[in-house]
Order: C-alpha cells, then structure tokens, then sequence
C-alpha cells in the first residue's frame, strides 16, 4: 500500500504494482487487462518470470466470452489445475497450455458497477491459491483502482491550472496571490 502512493503517474502506478505482486506471489505472470467497449481485452500491464510476456490486445471471443461473463457478474475465476478443470473445454485447455497457464487467479476491477479491467495472475504448473492470496489479489485491485483513480484526477487538476495559467498569461491579466 505505502510503496504505491508515491507514484503520480497511472502507468507508472499500474507497472510497479503487477511488478510487486508477481514476485511477492511467486507468480509466473501477472497481467492488467483493460476492457474495451468493442469487445477487446488490451494488456495494460504485464510481469513474467520464466514465461513469455503477454502484450497486445485480444478478441473477446466465444473462447474467453464465458470468463468475462463471470468477471462481469463480480466472480474471482480461480483455477488451480486448468488442465483437469472440467470448467476449461478441451480447446481451452490447449490454449493454456500452449501459453504456460497451468494455474490462474483473475479478480475484476469495477469502477461505478462498469467491469473496467481484470488484474490475471498465472502460474506455468498447478498451484492452489490460497485464501491470504485471493484477498491479497481483490485489496490491491481495489487499491489500484482507487489510487489510479486519484492519480488520474490529480493530473486533470494539473492539465486545468496549466491551460488557466496559459489563458491568463495570454490575456496579460494578473491573478491575486
């Protein structure tokens, strides 16, 4: 919590926090996903340890449409053995693997009850997530939300006094001190 106030900057912010969590948690990867209105899943975001980065944007298709449904409904998906999960179609789970997902914890982040992002932490073997961790995933996806929140007001009130300050200077008016 206190290592993620002293950053002003949202991106900076977001790196620094999928950053801490993927070594904190051990964890293979560690993804921000931003949602988009067309249907598209953009990686914000991304730590890899030993795995390979995930980077781009990704079709909400028919693959992944049933987890976004269950991430828009406000549920963790959390899968210990995506391989002998009955929940992943035969596709799925050749999907995973194919990209080093062995285990995954993906927590939702909503702003004003809109799903705005999903915060995805994988593993490349089988894991089970424990309670401490699932909580660990929702308080910084909370916290992130907030404090990205902050820091994206905080630089609207910087870009507002700036083109004050430049309307000012050009109209040669003083403002009182």
């Amino acid at each position: 919590g206190e290592a993620m106030r002293h950053y002003s900057d949202p991106a900076d912010l977001k790196q620094a926090m999928v950053q801490l969590l993927g070594r904190h948690l051990q964890a293979s990867r560690v993804v921000l996903w931003q949602l988009r209105k067309d249907d598209w899943a953009v990686v914000d975001q991304c730590y890899s340890d030993g795995v390979s980065q995930f980077e781009g944007r990704y079709p909400l298709d028919d693959f992944v449409r049933p987890l976004f449904a269950k991430l828009r409904a406000g549920h963790n998906v959390i899968s210990a053995d995506i391989q002998n999960d009955p929940d992943h179609s035969p596709a799925q789970k050749a999907a995973c693997e194919a990209l080093q997902l062995a285990a995954q914890l993906s927590v939702p982040t909503f702003s004003d009850g809109e799903l705005l992002g999903v915060i995805g932490v994988y593993q490349c073997r089988p894991r089970r997530w424990t309670e401490n961790e699932i909580e660990l995933v929702k308080s910084t996806a909370q916290r992130v939300n907030d404090t990205v929140s902050r820091a994206l007001a905080q630089c609207r009130l910087r870009d507002s006094e700036q083109l004050l300050l430049e309307a000012v200077s050009y109209t040669h008016l003083t403002l009182p001190t």
